[in-house]
């Protein structure tokens, strides 16, 4: 194989991290945009960005939720928001739940929970949307929207944002260092730069084509054939983190909709108890 095509497929060994993108779903079903999610989550880096990503989505949802509550309690002091105060102390459970799961571990059963995760994030927002929005007029509209155009500057959201940053430069230094592994290259001062995030993708690609350069004919066909062995292993591991998300997974998700219920009880009984302390 000539050192251009092996060296083009060693590159695309590279494209590790997508990122996460906004889900509009709420099917019990599993679609591209999840199967893509759960296949990252097959390393522990990888696992780290989405969990940190899933948190991230949760709480600029949960912070956007407590603004919306604010203005209707100032504007419309007589609205009726008990469901969504419910819906929100939900929310506001994931992100706990959402901290609370390993890295580290069953890979597969982790994927599993993201999953499930997600989705009910996703419903519990709408839920809250629905509970809300007619309370909330063009003035109310207007207010939020300029507060979410500061969300950014949430020290949470912008503590998130930086351990995400530093979790996708783990995640692409470990496969990154995996193929310098292969090639042979031992540059301290690159492999530095990978570790630290600084390293350009154009002096990598540059340092792979070197290092095949360099070697004989018989070293690259064993390094292709490493590379190939590796890309194997990651591909089974994706698939078996899909596979195990799909298992079963209408009925899981029916199953935590009947907690959430259970749950929305609750808040719901505390809310009451609350609002009968006032008077």
């Amino acid at each position: 194989m000539e050192i251009k095509k092996f060296a083009f497929l060693v590159l695309i060994a590279l494209l590790l991290i997508a990122p996460l993108a906004s889900a509009e779903q709420t099917n019990s079903s599993l679609t591209e945009t999840d199967a893509n999610e759960v296949a990252t989550m097959a390393s522990p880096h990888g696992a780290e960005v989405r969990l940190l990503q899933l948190e991230k989505a949760i709480t600029k949802n949960v912070l956007i939720g407590e603004k919306v509550l604010d203005v209707i309690a100032a504007n419309h002091p007589d609205a009726n928001i008990s469901d969504a105060e419910a819906s929100l102390e939900e929310l506001k459970s994931l992100v706990e739940e959402v901290k609370a799961l390993p890295t580290e571990g069953d890979g597969n059963e982790l994927a599993q929970q993201f999953v499930e995760i997600k989705k009910e994030s996703i419903t519990l927002a709408q839920d809250f949307k629905t509970e809300t929005k007619d309370y909330l007029e063009a003035e109310d509209m207007q207010e939020i929207k300029e507060y979410i155009k500061t969300i950014q500057n949430d020290k949470n959201v912008s503590g998130l944002n930086q351990r995400i940053m530093k979790a996708i430069k783990e995640h692409n230094a470990t496969g990154t260092l995996k193929i310098f592994g292969i090639v042979g290259i031992t540059d301290e001062a690159l492999i530095q730069r990978v570790n630290d995030g600084n390293a350009t993708r154009a002096e990598i690609k540059e340092a792979v084509r070197k290092a095949l350069q360099d070697m004989t004919p018989e070293e690259r066909k064993m390094a292709l054939q490493e590379f190939k062995e590796l890309g194997a292993k990651r591909k089974v591991a994706e698939n078996a983190a899909v596979v195990k998300a799909k298992e079963k997974l209408r009925e899981r998700i029916l199953e935590r909709e009947a907690r959430r219920l259970g749950r929305r009880a609750e808040v719901l009984h505390k809310i009451a108890q609350k609002i009968r302390g006032r008077k």
